[in-house]
């Protein structure tokens, strides 16, 4: 289950080198009243859009809209504007020093009218790009309200992969924390503008960027977290997730990112599919675990019972044996996997290999969970089970005798010893008429009795709780979300969110959708 990582294909107007940070004491060019000449930086961008038309037809860029809407107050710091339009926008944002917090809410004010999205997601009135005006460090709010206006809509004016990275790169961490909703409407955006133009890999490096540098520490989970891993998974490039995997969650904030109990549960499974791809056994474990007993709704999701059963075939993995699921896991979870076919096929590995003797029907619900990869690794791993198996009962044994007992050849044994002692994972040694000598369970003690290791186990599980309690409480305070629960409990799952990611990974997002 090796990752995917070739590079995107020819033609792809993906630049993977970072675009050159723009000079943060540049001046601000005034808007300008007819079309003007980009400048230089945008000139030299790739000529290929990212829209959803670029692998369709070359379409001409949508007409600017340069009907007024009338504001009913004027825009902070004393500006005599009172109508909305893209040109009074962006002479708002170049001219008026104005602090993060009023032009944040001036931008708002805009985007919640009704043509206040069309209009951020236009071009000025002479044609030329506002994003070519702009610069993302000096004019972070501004060029993240046009940027994922743009990314939204279908028709807006194609953009160049060089916008969105110059943005992504270099945008200023404080001031888009001003505007964590509009994060989110990027990142999903970019996820679907890149699917839709049939190249997916297109939007992991931006989001790669947005995810590593919006959060306050690497350890703050925020709504990037599950979109980005997501967009790995789609794209064949679970590698690309793993920086971000290996910092373990211990902080959430909620006034930085909207978050929802369920953005949990989908970053845990997405980023246990990328580690089940990479082969991180024990990490995989653990965000499956995390996704299967997090608490969301009344009754369990289905992501949750598939989880449930990806964790069962990790566990046989890495173990040889299922473990006790936490005491706080939904009990339904549990009566759902008792109904499973995966409650019978496990129950006597290592003994008898997975799916051997299973009916038809049972081979291909685990084939449409899209679980053979795993069954077949398991099945792999009954050698080494049933060796380690012996240690508790002989101090030696011959090869042969050995081979017998696990049914392998002489020299299967042998690589297998030899690599299990490499691994830690046995104590033992071959002589040269063939004989293994099995140590009192050292490899056992070495891995359990370190006092240290427990305490730091129990210490990240204590700090989880921790952080699941808090997201539990913040949620339960805000009366939409708690409203919009009991909803989905009275109606089934209807939440758009849960309704679009049990559609699996594999499906495409709904253009509408956005």
């Amino acid at each position: 289950m090796e990752a995917n990582t070739q590079p995107p294909a020819a033609g792809s107007s993906l630049d993977v080198s970072p675009p050159t940070p723009p000079e943060s004491s540049a001046p601000q060019s005034p808007v300008p009243s007819t079309s003007t000449t980009a400048p230089a930086a945008a000139a030299a961008a790739p000529t290929t859009p990212l829209s959803p038309q670029a692998t369709q037809t070359q379409q001409t860029p949508a007409t600017p809209i340069t009907t007024p809407t009338t504001v009913p107050s004027n825009p902070p710091n004393g500006s005599s504007k009172d109508t909305i339009s893209l040109n009074n926008i962006i002479t708002y944002l170049t001219t008026e020093n104005a602090e993060p917090t009023n032009i944040v809410g001036y931008l708002r004010s805009v985007a919640s009218k009704d043509v206040g999205e069309t209009i951020l997601a236009s071009l000025l009135a002479g044609g030329q790009d506002p994003l070519d005006i702009l610069n993302p460090v000096q004019n972070t709010l501004g060029y993240l309200f046009i940027l994922s206006a743009r990314v939204s809509f279908n028709d807006a004016p194609p953009l160049q992969t060089a916008q969105i990275e110059q943005f992504c790169i270099n945008f200023d961490e404080v001031q888009a924390r001003l505007a964590p909703e509009r994060i989110t409407m990027l990142a999903k955006g970019l996820s679907r503008l890149a699917e839709a133009s049939n190249a997916p890999q297109l939007a992991v490096l931006p989001l790669r960027y947005l995810t590593t540098r919006y959060p306050p520490t690497p350890s703050h989970l925020t709504t990037l977290h599950p979109i980005f891993v997501r967009a790995c998974n789609i794209a064949g490039r679970p590698i690309q997730a793993l920086p971000i995997l290996n910092n373990p969650i211990i902080a959430i904030d909620t006034s930085i990112s909207d978050l929802t109990a369920f953005d949990n549960v989908q970053y845990h499974y997405e980023g246990a599919l990328s580690l089940l791809d990479l082969e991180k056994w024990e990490l995989a474990e653990e965000f499956l675990e995390i996704c299967v007993t997090s608490p969301i709704h009344s009754t369990p999701l289905p992501v949750q019972v598939e989880a449930l059963k990806k964790l069962t075939l990790v566990q046989l993995i890495a173990y040889g044996k299922t473990r006790s699921l936490p005491k706080y896991t939904h009990p339904n979870l549990g009566r759902a996997f008792k109904n499973s076919p995966y409650s019978g096929i496990t129950k006597s590995y290592p003994q008898v290999p997975i799916l051997e003797g299973a009916s038809d029907k049972d081979v291909k619900a685990v084939q449409a969970d899209g679980n053979l990869d795993l069954v077949r690794e398991a099945n792999v791993r009954i050698t080494r089970w049933k060796l380690k198996e012996l240690t508790g009962t002989y101090a030696c044994l011959t090869l042969g005798e050995v081979a017998e007992m696990v049914k392998a050849e002489q020299e299967v044994v042998r690589e297998l010893v030899h690599r299990m002692v490499e691994e830690g994972a046995l104590d033992a040694a071959i002589d040269e008429q063939g004989t293994i000598t099995f140590a009192d369970e050292l490899a056992k003690s070495a891995a359990l009795s370190s006092k240290e290791a427990v305490q730091k186990v129990l210490k990240d599980a204590e700090v989880q709780g921790q952080l699941l309690e808090q997201l539990d409480k913040e949620l339960s305070r805000n009366k939409d979300f708690l409203m919009k629960a009991l909803k989905g409990r009275d109606e089934g799952l209807g939440v758009e969110d849960m309704e679009l990611y049990n559609a699996g990974s594999k499906g495409q997002w709904d253009d509408n959708a956005f």
